[in-house]
């Protein structure tokens, strides 16, 4: 069990892949998710974005705080990668034969929101190959029904991704946490963002895998004290708090979360 530092920041608040769309600006790429945009049923993913209200969708694909897009962005990959009898919409940026980190979301949030808050971007641009995608019952994926514990492995190889590094804030969470024990090896680390399913966690985790836990201090949807469980049960893993951050500070405070993946990611 590692010790953790506390962050402050101004701002509160296979059949293989079938590409669709290249070289697409911000707007384009977001439309092309689909007419629902992000969002979803109501779940532990703290506020909406601005205008989103409860149980509301933004097609969108604004969080709070998102930047507007930069001239001279990285051009937007849409893919369409088949699970079983369904397709699910990716949004990639970055080169194809970089390693790969894959963004899941919250149960308020989809695949856009990533896009939109410049994570895809800041990412991709350190050499990485940036994917983020609709879960199950969200956005593009609304139709497909398969167990939370085989899809990020079925999705995984059908995409191509190799071992990537996983992000997987609030609801997303319940996907990594679920194949530790099974799946570790096919992952070259993880970021837990205030997961959900830590009590499900009831024995050690293989040894090994680079693991980075983010938390804010004022989450009012799923308590940091939730981050000890973590840090017991994954050898070696790393708390990060953010001060004033509630569920959805990787949003809220971007350039700090931004900083600390980064960081992460640099040292694997």
């Amino acid at each position: 069990r590692m010790g953790s530092r506390l962050h402050a920041s101004a701002a509160r608040g296979a059949r293989g892949a079938r590409a669709l769309l290249l070289a697409l600006p911000l707007a384009a790429a977001l439309a092309a998710c689909g007419p629902d945009g992000p969002g979803g049923p109501d779940g532990p993913d703290g506020p909406g974005s601005p205008g989103r209200p409860e149980g509301s969708k933004n097609p969108a694909g604004t969080p709070p705080n998102a930047p507007a897009a930069e001239p001279g962005a990285l051009p937007v990959r849409v893919r369409s990668i088949p699970v079983g009898d369904h397709d699910v919409p990716a949004l990639e940026v970055g080169a194809e034969d970089a390693p790969a980190v894959l963004f899941l979301h919250g149960s308020r949030y989809t695949a856009n929101d990533w896009l939109a808050n410049g994570t895809l971007e800041r990412v991709a641009r350190a050499g990485w190959r940036a994917v983020a995608i609709d879960l199950p019952g969200f956005g593009g994926t609304g139709g497909l029904e398969v167990e939370h514990f085989s899809f990020l492995p079925q999705f995984i190889s059908a995409a191509g991704l190799g071992r990537p590094v996983v992000v997987a804030p609030s609801m997303g969470g319940l996907y990594v946490i679920t194949i530790l024990h099974q799946h570790s090896s096919e992952l070259a680390g993880i970021v837990l963002v205030a997961p959900v399913a830590a009590r499900s966690l009831k024995t050690d985790a293989p040894a090994g895998l680079p693991t980075l836990v983010l938390w804010g201090t004022e989450d009012d949807t799923i308590p940091v004290k939730m981050a000890d469980l973590l840090l017991e049960r994954i050898p070696g893993a790393r708390l990060e708090l953010f001060e004033g951050g509630g569920h959805a500070f990787y949003f809220e405070q971007r350039e700090a979360f931004h900083t600390l993946l980064l960081e992460f990611l640099s040292g694997l």
